[in-house]
């Protein structure tokens, strides 16, 4: 039992450890993202034909790498795996479908950059979508094959708790996406989403918000 209870504590640390380093990154890369798109200068922007077929461009060659993103979870199955090697495994998918939700959003974050308002509005659903991805995908992944219920209650409460930090970044980003929208008079599929994102993720502040521009 107690050989079991280290399995657990360690299984833990290296997620924990996984979650607190590629998602102190992602956060910083968000607050800059943010803080960049406050101070956009629409003088230094390409032509404005160019910039939105360039936009168009750049969101399709995203939504092409998002659909990958989308479709992978976070699994190992594979049960002949000893508990140091199935978790090694189960860290490593974890590491790496962060490491590629960061390079999504920075290719939405570069379409935001040329300031076209439609792709920005889309864009910017977009980062709180691969954040909100994330999350889901976190609290729904594989458990650990030998773990009993207290274990594995242990084990989402983790994954539960680490992921969390997505939904407030997913938050932000959908409502730049409003801000963006009313700011440039734009109605579009994406800003009907990220207000019904916001609706479940901020009803405190959201629940009775309507599109009025």
């Amino acid at each position: 039992m107690l050989g079991k209870k280290f399995s657990v504590v360690i299984l833990i640390m290296l997620i924990a450890l996984v979650f607190n380093t590629a998602q102190a990154s992602y956060q910083h890369d968000n607050q800059t993202r943010l803080s960049n798109s406050s101070n956009d200068n629409q003088d230094s922007t390409i032509a404005k034909g160019n910039a939105k077929s360039k936009a168009y461009e750049m969101f399709l060659a995203a939504e092409v790498k998002f659909f990958a993103y989308s479709q992978a979870k976070i699994e190992v199955n594979n049960n002949k795996l000893n508990q140091q090697e199935w978790a090694a495994s189960i860290t490593q998918v974890m590491k790496s479908k962060l490491e590629l939700l960061t390079e999504l959003a920075n290719m939405y974050s570069n379409i935001t950059e040329l300031n076209d308002p439609e792709w920005t509005v889309a864009s910017w659903y977009m980062i709180g979508s691969i954040s909100m991805d994330y999350y889901y995908k976190t609290i729904e992944s594989e458990e650990p094959y030998w773990f009993g219920a207290e274990d594995k209650a242990a084990y989402k409460k983790t994954l539960s708790d680490k992921a969390n930090s997505m939904v407030a970044g997913s938050i932000q980003a959908f409502e730049k996406c409003l801000e963006t929208s009313k700011e440039k008079k734009i109605k579009s599929v994406y800003t009907v989403r990220a207000l019904e994102e916001l609706k479940i993720l901020a009803p405190q502040k959201y629940a009775n918000s309507k599109i009025t521009w």
